[in-house]
């Protein structure tokens, strides 16, 4: 799933000045890690340009849904009952193990080393419209790198983008099957 912010200023009733989030770029698109829904209102999970070691909840009238297929690595969890339910969507050790979230943020080695795993694999997921190049078929199992010419095994249909082993650059899977609805 991918955002684009429309804006910085966090406008709400319960705060008595407007919030700008200085961190957030307009018109800049980001991936989204997980979504919650809490009292009403919708938050996605995003990494701000300066740090990616563990998202941040950012209220949804910030952006627009520029890519709205969720990712195959969230988990659906909910808490509470009635109008206090909070949802969220995201990957299986956020909800699974408790305090996750507050050693992310604190920076613990192993939850920031599976958060950016999950990251990495969320951030190849889905063709990403801000990135040019694309890698080129050599044969049915391998990719090549248009940009240092290493070649690598990779018959993967699933993801959207590829990463070059050697000099890491994320570029489009030319491999890549949308699952795309279309509706008629």
């Amino acid at each position: 799933m991918r955002i684009k912010c429309l804006s910085k200023q966090i406008k709400s009733e319960n705060l008595k000045n407007n919030y700008d989030n200085e961190f957030l770029e307009i018109n800049k698109e980001y991936n989204v890690y997980g979504m919650l829904v809490d009292d009403g209102q919708v938050y996605y999970y995003t990494c701000d340009h300066l740090q990616d070691d563990y998202p941040l909840a950012m209220p949804d009238s910030l952006f627009e849904i520029v890519e709205n297929h969720l990712s195959r690595f969230w988990v659906f969890f909910s808490a509470g009952d009635g109008l206090k339910k909070k949802l969220i969507c995201i990957f299986p050790e956020w909800i699974a193990e408790p305090y996750f979230q507050d050693k992310l943020t604190d920076w613990e080695v192993r939850e920031v080393k599976i958060f950016k795993t999950y990251k990495e694999l969320m951030d190849l997921e889905f063709p990403n419209p801000s990135i040019i190049e694309t890698a080129e078929i050599a044969d049915s199992q391998w990719l090549m790198c248009p940009l240092c010419i290493d070649a690598w095994e990779s018959s993967n249909d699933r993801d959207g983008m590829v990463r070059c082993p050697k000099c890491k650059t994320i570029m489009h899977n030319p491999r890549y099957l949308s699952c795309e609805i279309k509706f008629t």
